[in-house]
């Protein structure tokens, strides 16, 4: 009987780690695309970045999705994102680069 409880106990604590797990893991992604959408439209008055204080003529479109890119992988290496929207965010920035001619 005291094994039962203690198998109960057991599971209920793995219970609230993964809660906890998943809860953080949600939160993050959402800081993530607060801070990617926050970045596109910077606060008056709010310190540029030294990125955003570069014209945007420096950047190619093609650096500027390279750099994007490099970002989202970022993003899925460190486990903000899955495996699928990864790849889909990815097929996504991919299909708006044209292609150039030759």
């Amino acid at each position: 009987m005291q094994f039962i409880f203690l198998l109960i106990i057991l599971f209920l604590i793995g219970c609230v780690l993964y809660g906890i797990f998943a809860g953080v893991r949600v939160i993050a992604r959402g800081v993530s695309s607060l801070t990617s959408a926050t970045s596109n439209d910077a606060a008056p008055g709010a310190q540029p970045t030294p990125a955003a204080q570069r014209p945007d003529t420096e950047i190619s479109p093609l650096q500027r999705n390279l750099n994007e890119l490099r970002e989202i992988f970022s993003l899925h290496r460190d486990g903000a994102l899955t495996k699928e929207e990864f790849e889909q965010m990815k097929q996504h920035l991919l299909s708006t680069i044209a292609p150039t001619a030759s």
